[in-house]
């Protein structure tokens, strides 16, 4: 997993456009990017492309769930008591990857969350990420399977 912020609101929109444009060349599914902006109030809006055949709910609740845990409070816990920085720990991305993606997701700023999977072309991700100036959060998740980490993120939703 890839997170690349952007020092504006608006940047990340942009750089999600150039992905989609060379999207054949990278391997990238339209449905492994995320645009996230973050606005000064600390309130975080998730954008994504969602293929509308068959996993569309799952894609769009996996992004919303992934996103959610990333930016929740550490104490937040799911209904079986998991806390977060846990229930991320079982996909691989752990507290300090947590906490390098809040000092690049700043308020006032958007990023890209980017699922690059094998046979995804990452160093063409990359370059065009840094590009366009992105401050980069990188993490490998475990297996490469987003089933698995669909089902990981999604076993226990935070109650509210």
């Amino acid at each position: 997993m890839i997170v690349a912020g952007f020092a504006d609101g608006h940047t990340a929109f942009l750089v999600r456009a150039t992905l989609a444009r060379l999207q054949s060349k990278l391997s990238l599914p339209a449905s492994d990017v995320a645009v996230i902006t973050r606005a000064k109030d600390n309130e975080v809006n998730l954008q994504q492309i969602i293929d509308l055949g068959d996993g569309a709910e799952a894609q769009e609740s996996f992004w919303r769930a992934l996103v959610n845990l990333h930016f929740a409070v550490d104490d937040a816990t799911d209904r079986v008591g998991m806390q977060a920085p846990a229930r991320l720990a079982e996909i691989g991305i752990d507290t300090a990857f947590r906490h390098r993606v809040a000092e690049v997701v700043q308020p006032g700023t958007s990023a890209l969350f980017v699922m690059v999977r094998e046979g995804s072309t990452r160093e063409g991700v990359l370059a065009v990420l840094r590009g366009f100036q992105g401050e980069i959060a990188r993490t490998t998740l475990t297996g490469n399977d987003r089933k698995i980490w669909e089902r990981a993120v999604l076993a226990h939703r935070r109650v509210d």
